[in-house]
């Protein structure tokens, strides 16, 4: 894959301040300030579609800058974020932390000329392996020659407007990250060798990320002079892990990219931007700038529309290079416009007895093929899903412990995955029957909650920043009153997760009317954390659609707003789009329907 399509893949998945503000705010606390990414600068970028969606024009960043200075907004300096970390110094109101990523030709012929004429400063993220020779990605991006020289920047630190911070000396690429040829970014990915038939360990993996970020540190220190103190990672991709080496290279400061860029002076650990994509007019880049004041991060926001996929439909298929059942899996996501794929991380083959063998990379079961770095990925990036793993609460149940170790090993080896949930299977049913208030039935409600605060505990130095991620737990509601469901959802569910309940409504119509009654003594706010997962048959009829359809309808009117299908079948897919379509999709446009294709084998790229 070149490097210029992956570049496309990689920030195209981050996910990113939109440029339609959520919130609208005139100003931000003191000490807070925004942190904006830029890149390639022309005269000649269109309107819309232009080939480089990450460009602006000329105009419209002298525009922006007209109106950072009509407005009061002033750009900062990382040397002021650090003293106002470091010694207590206040920051401008307003303030603003202006990046342009990649070290290309525009940033001193374009972007340069307007800090002089402006007296704004900003700070230009370097790839040092590109500036040294290693061109070829570089080329590939902006073109042959379109890169700065170290006399132009340094000519642009001499001005005092300029900052320069590391990109990285050679992570700005993918490398291959399963056995499958996914190419995933340098910096946060366990690197696959195909001809030994493994992974990188922890110890090649730090190793690796340390020699890099050390290289570039003493590149950039050598031909500018100073201490370079900031990281700013390629693709906003960084887990804490990587940014814990960086702290060991030398650099003091790191910068990634995602939806919570309104940045502390006394944040600890990596700073957020806003990624400035579509060539936007400065009223929108200033929408998106008011509205980071008063933005918090809401990974939970509605709606959902989620696919529960089991994995062992595929795992013949992988051993196809044209992967036709992956394909159209992938194909049914994209037509149906569901947004959340949910898939089980191990394999029981008999559906009875112990998990025989996970699908990623672990010591502590046999492994299968690794399928879930590769499906992961390519819904990630082919048909923009959000992804969440599924682990049952005992995989072993003489280790009772195991799932917190699978789980870590799940993330480590896909840092991008936005969920993994944790799957009460049958050890929560006591919440349906008269048990529900024996000390053993609370004692099974504290273990589970207490095995997912410990999954979260363990995940989370391997979990890409850039990412939404959102903690999961999975229960199947049986045939129980209303007010035991109600009382069941107000002790499983916690403040900062989402609690998927999945109830047959075909076998216990009841269960929805009961399920119902509990969902409307719940607030608004704590409606978009709960999701309902209807079971549906492998073949589904028509009967069985319309009951489907209508109970669906019933849960979006009284406020729930993420639905799901458990389990789905390829087979059915047909059925599913034709019956289930209207109350499933996230399409809001006629003009954006896809009919269901029969004759696509769907063969995975």
């Amino acid at each position: 894959m070149k490097t210029l399509t992956l570049r496309k893949i990689l920030l195209s998945v981050v996910i990113t301040a939109s440029l339609t503000p959520h919130l609208i705010q005139p100003t931000r606390a003191q000490n807070q300030f925004v942190a904006l990414t830029f890149h390639d600068v022309r005269d000649d970028v269109k309107k819309q579609g232009d080939h480089d969606v990450y460009a602006i024009s000329t105009r419209n960043l002298s525009s922006f800058f007209d109106w950072m200075k009509a407005n009061d907004w002033t750009p900062i300096t990382l040397k002021q974020i650090q003293q106002a970390k470091k010694l207590g110094n206040p920051l401008p109101k307003n303030a603003v932390l202006l990046c342009f990523d990649d070290g290309a030709l525009s940033s001193y012929l374009k972007v340069f000329p307007l800090l002089k004429h402006y007296n704004v400063p900003a700070v230009f993220a370097i790839p040092t392996s590109w500036i040294n020779g290693n061109t070829q990605a570089a080329y590939e991006a902006y073109g042959e020659g379109n890169l700065m020289t170290w006399s132009q920047m340094r000519e642009m630190q001499a001005s005092g407007l300029a900052e320069f911070a590391s990109h990285s000396h050679d992570l700005h690429h993918g490398i291959l990250a399963n056995p499958q040829q996914n190419q995933k970014p340098a910096a946060i990915s366990y690197q696959y060798f195909p001809e030994q038939h493994r992974y990188e360990t922890d110890n090649e993996f730090k190793q690796r990320i340390y020699h890099d970020l050390q290289q570039s540190k003493q590149v950039l220190d050598k031909e500018l002079g100073g201490d370079s103190q900031a990281i700013i990672w390629p693709y906003g991709a960084v887990t804490t892990e990587v940014a814990e080496v960086a702290k060991q290279a030398g650099f003091s400061m790191s910068f990634s990219l995602g939806q919570a860029f309104t940045n502390t002076n006394q944040q600890t650990g990596t700073y957020q931007r806003a990624l400035i994509m579509g060539n936007p007019t400065p009223e929108q880049i200033a929408g998106s700038v008011r509205s980071a004041g008063k933005y918090v991060s809401e990974p939970l926001y509605p709606p959902f529309r989620m696919i529960h996929f089991d994995l062992m439909k595929l795992e013949t298929d992988l051993q196809d290079e044209s992967e036709p059942s992956l394909g159209r899996l992938l194909q049914q996501l994209e037509v149906l416009k569901s947004n959340v794929l949910l898939i089980d991380g191990l394999a029981k083959p008999d559906h009875q007895g112990p998990y025989q063998k996970a699908y990623f990379p672990t010591f502590h079961l046999p492994q299968s093929v690794d399928m879930l770095s590769r499906i992961a990925w390519q819904a990630r990036t082919r048909v923009g899903q959000l992804v969440i793993v599924n682990l049952p609460i005992f995989p072993n149940v003489y280790k009772p412990d195991q799932v917190v170790d699978l789980a870590r090993d799940a993330a480590r080896f896909n840092p991008s995955i936005n969920s993994i949930s944790l799957d009460s299977e049958q050890f929560l049913d006591c919440l349906w029957t008269d048990q529900i208030t024996t000390f053993e039935c609370q004692n099974n409600v504290k273990t589970v909650l207490h095995l997912q605060q410990r999954i979260q505990e363990a995940i989370r130095p391997y979990l890409d920043m850039s990412s939404r991620y959102f903690p999961s737990l999975k229960v199947s509601v049986g045939q129980a009153q209303a007010r035991a469901i109600s009382q069941a959802i107000h002790q499983l569910q916690l403040e900062d997760s989402l609690l998927i309940l999945e109830i047959d409504v075909l076998k216990q119509p009841q269960v929805l009317h009961d399920l119902l009654w509990a969902i409307d003594q719940l607030t608004d706010q704590k409606k978009k954390h709960i999701a309902i997962h209807l079971t549906t048959p492998e073949t589904l009829n028509d009967v069985q659609g319309q009951i489907l359809r209508q109970s669906f309808l019933l849960l979006r009117e009284h406020g729930i707003q993420k639905l799901g299908i458990t389990p789905h079948h390829l087979y059915s897919g047909e059925a599913i789009h034709r019956q289930l379509y209207s109350v499933l999709s996230l399409n809001d446009s006629p003009m954006t329907y896809k009919n269901f294709n029969h004759d696509s084998n769907g063969a995975a790229q």
